[in-house]
């Protein structure tokens, strides 16, 4: 009898490490089912303040559950595009702008906003003047 109560304690501890990992891992899918829109590039540097950056944006969708989305973009306000009856989405498109766009994923029933992202446009300013080095070498 003694024997069996020596087995039974790391028995109920192992089930209850078992039973929380399981709960874990189960609250861990659930939280990545969220909506989400991937885009990359993330970042586009230009000459110039002022210069367009063109390229070629990949999106990637990831939705809860097959429902009506649209995606829209801060710098094209009168466009969407729209996407049905799926769980993920892969698309390019062509993005011609001066400075960040943001990015926004919308459920068609409730206009409801459920993801955004951005892209930022960056510009580069070099610098005027080149430091001057003064190493001691001398004779």
């Amino acid at each position: 009898m003694k024997n069996n109560k020596k087995n039974i304690i790391p028995l109920c501890a192992f089930s209850i490490l078992l039973a929380s990992n399981s709960s874990f891992a189960q609250l861990h899918n659930q939280a990545e089912v969220k909506p989400r829109i991937d885009v990359s590039p993330k970042s586009c540097i230009t000459a110039k303040k002022g210069e367009n950056c063109e390229l070629t944006l990949q999106i990637e969708l990831t939705l809860e559950n097959t429902t009506d989305v649209c995606l829209y973009f801060s710098h094209l306000p009168a466009k969407s595009y729209c996407y049905h009856g799926k769980k993920q989405y892969q698309y390019r498109i062509q993005i011609k702008a001066s400075s960040s766009v943001n990015i926004y994923l919308v459920e068609q029933k409730s206009k409801r906003q459920i993801a955004q992202t951005s892209l930022h446009i960056g510009h580069y300013e070099p610098t005027k003047y080149r430091r001057k080095r003064r190493f001691g070498w001398s004779l």
